[in-house]
């Protein structure tokens, strides 16, 4: 069979593409759970990602404010991690061989975080080298926001991300 990825890179998207869920409101439904203002902090998130989406807050500014108002721990990533893991979009779950086949050319690219995606997608052969995403920082137990050189840090930080890729052949997002 001929390798229908042979000189391309396939750049793959996270969040609603390679799972069904978008991995800040996960973040927020595990670590707002029980906390009694859950509903004012949740609209507050939704807020913040509507001014970035309509361009009036810049990326890395909604970011760290949506992790600040979470207030997250390295075992709330772990229970993340675990829920979003059977979460996994049908088309995923049934080309996973393919996928697992063909892994050296796919790249997931995502403004999520390496540590929710990289465990996730080690089951499908993506090595943690094709995983370009932003990376929590953390002090003790506890996140403290993002490695603010990540490229996927910044605006447009997917497109700056892939053009600084040493990939040979196409690259398709």
């Amino acid at each position: 069979m001929a390798n229908p990825f042979s000189g391309k890179n396939l750049f793959i998207d996270f969040d609603s593409t390679f799972v069904k869920v978008e991995t800040i409101d996960e973040l927020a439904s595990v670590s707002l759970e029980n906390d009694p203002d859950k509903n004012t902090k949740i609209n507050l998130i939704r807020d913040i990602t509507n001014q970035a989406m309509s361009g009036e807050l810049d990326f890395p500014t909604a970011l760290e404010k949506r992790l600040h108002i979470l207030s997250l721990d390295l075992n709330q990533i772990n229970l993340i991690t675990d829920k979003i893991s059977t979460l996994i979009s049908d088309s995923f779950k049934k080309n996973k061989k393919l996928i697992k086949q063909h892994a050296e050319n796919i790249w997931i690219i995502s403004g999520g975080f390496t540590q929710i995606i990289i465990p996730i997608v080690k089951d499908y052969g993506i090595k943690s080298s094709h995983v370009i995403a932003n990376t929590f920082t953390i002090d003790g137990d506890r996140v403290t926001g993002c490695e603010t050189s990540n490229p996927l840090f910044k605006n447009k930080g997917k497109v700056h991300a892939i053009k600084s890729i040493n990939t040979k052949g196409e690259a398709i997002m």
